[in-house]
């Protein structure tokens, strides 16, 4: 799979927006980010194509994680699953614990990055720190799950592999959209019958979080995040990974003027290429 990883996915993408843009986005989480975690994994990320769709989607290795070794987390994951039966209620439970966890500071940022315990103290609510939480608190649980980066459309979300399947979860704004089957899809689902994105009842909506609009958010997965012309990448993460990676904290104020170079022409490139 190097060959669709990282950086070498740019030479897979079509047309030269497509390129830039790409490489415009990973410039862009290194000034947001520098070489910590939410940069760094970038280099692992694999690209949904063709060539990559069933290695993707084959059913995953079992969990890493390894029980004691990140108490804090565990003692907080058994809180918010202590009613679950089920491994979908378990998935339900986490989203939701994550989703809410803007109301601590109301969406203000203190600093980006950090480790998932700093995470969850400072009320993280950035898609790409949310994304990696709720895969890491989803394998304390023995729940395989992977973050998934929209590339063009700059948002990050997830995928966890329970009830032997993958299916899509955007534990930042609290969405998942249900099969004829009743069954999570996952996002090449979802991309491949975009139909899915409409049969969703109240039930699925209700879990949309406060500030923000289901049906805007539809419109938004619909011409951006889960549209066809969307580049698509996967990247594995595990709590016993921790080593490898950085966790240091990034001053608001300093990131904020770091990506001025690139954000303009990355919101600009987004907007030619889902033209």
């Amino acid at each position: 799979m190097d060959e669709f990883t990282g950086m070498n996915i740019v030479k897979h993408l079509q047309g030269d927006y497509q390129k830039e843009c790409y490489r415009i986005a990973c410039r862009q989480l290194y000034l947001n980010y520098g070489p910590n975690v939410d940069y760094e994994r970038l280099a692992e990320q694999i690209l949904l194509c063709d060539e990559t769709r069933d290695f993707l989607y084959a059913p995953p290795q079992p969990t890493k994680y390894k029980s004691g070794t990140r108490i804090e987390l565990e003692n907080i994951v058994e809180q918010i699953t202590e009613d679950c039966k089920s491994r979908r209620e378990i998935v339900l439970a986490i989203m939701c614990f994550i989703r809410d966890l803007y109301k601590k500071y109301n969406r203000k940022i203190l600093f980006y990055g950090g480790t998932e315990e700093e995470l969850i103290k400072k009320g993280e609510w950035l898609c790409e720190c949310v994304s990696r939480l709720m895969v890491a608190l989803c394998e304390i649980k023995g729940i395989p799950g992977r973050t998934v980066f929209h590339v063009f459309s700059g948002h990050f979300t997830s995928e966890l592999y329970f009830e032997d399947r993958w299916g899509y979860v955007d534990p930042r704004f609290g969405l998942f959209y249900l099969d004829e089957k009743g069954y999570f899809a996952s996002v090449d689902r979802l991309v491949r019958n975009p139909q899915i994105l409409f049969n969703q009842d109240d039930y699925v909506k209700s879990f949309c979080v406060e500030y923000a609009d289901y049906h805007y958010r539809l419109r938004r997965n619909l011409n951006f995040c889960l549209n066809p012309k969307e580049c698509q990448c996967f990247c594995n993460y595990s709590l016993m990974d921790k080593e490898k990676y950085r966790y240091d904290w990034v001053p608001y104020d300093t990131a904020q003027e770091a990506i001025k170079e690139v954000h303009e022409r990355y919101m600009e490139l987004s907007t030619l290429i889902f033209l």
